[in-house]
């Protein structure tokens, strides 16, 4: 049974999968939230030039992202590359046992955007982090309190490595409690 390609100069087209692997670039991008697999495909002549066993000029790649269904495996074009993108900064993202709980809780639409919200964060040093994307929290540790959507608060550390580690993810209505229930036991402390 082969591969089904969605979208794209593959649209509609199957492969079988040791074609794919032996002719096209397999990407995999594997990090703490998981696994998440492209295929880089030459231009469908060249494809076709490669399964009759001719050679084929070095075309241009089209990506395509693995997706899992109830049919099995397909792949779905990646048209500007940018989901690759997200698969690269997700996959250097560190996730706590805490975090990575709050996230099998929520709806896939939440869950995708508070991993792309805490992976984004990446592509710039947390000195120029505006207050309104994310707020310090601790002066002896690289604590920080980010924003996210759905009116959620994300707790993110910078390791020593520079990586940052999503800690935990809770609503900003329990932040508040937290906050209001706690609030003179520092400075008791």
């Amino acid at each position: 049974m082969g591969i089904k390609f969605v979208s794209g100069p593959y649209d509609g087209k199957e492969a079988e999968y040791t074609d794919v692997v032996r002719h096209a670039d397999l990407l995999p991008f594997k990090g703490d939230l998981g696994e998440r697999l492209f295929v880089l495909m030459p231009t469908p002549e060249s494809w076709d030039h490669l399964l009759r066993g001719e050679e084929a000029e070095a075309p241009p790649k089209y990506i395509y992202e693995e997706e899992r269904t109830p049919d099995g495996p397909r792949f779905k074009w990646d048209q500007d590359g940018g989901a690759m993108e997200q698969a690269k900064w997700e996959s250097r993202l560190k996730v706590n046992l805490r975090a990575r709980t709050a996230l099998s809780t929520f709806a896939t639409e939440l869950r995708n955007s508070i991993v792309r919200v805490v992976a984004a964060l990446q592509r710039v040093p947390p000195e120029k982090w505006s207050k309104d994307q994310a707020e310090r929290i601790t002066d002896d540790a690289p604590v920080y309190l980010v924003v996210l959507p759905d009116a959620m608060r994300a707790f993110v550390r910078v390791l020593d490595t520079g990586e940052l580690e999503l800690v935990d993810i809770m609503s900003e209505d329990t932040l508040r409690l937290f906050r209001q229930r706690f609030a003179g036991v520092s400075a008791a402390g």
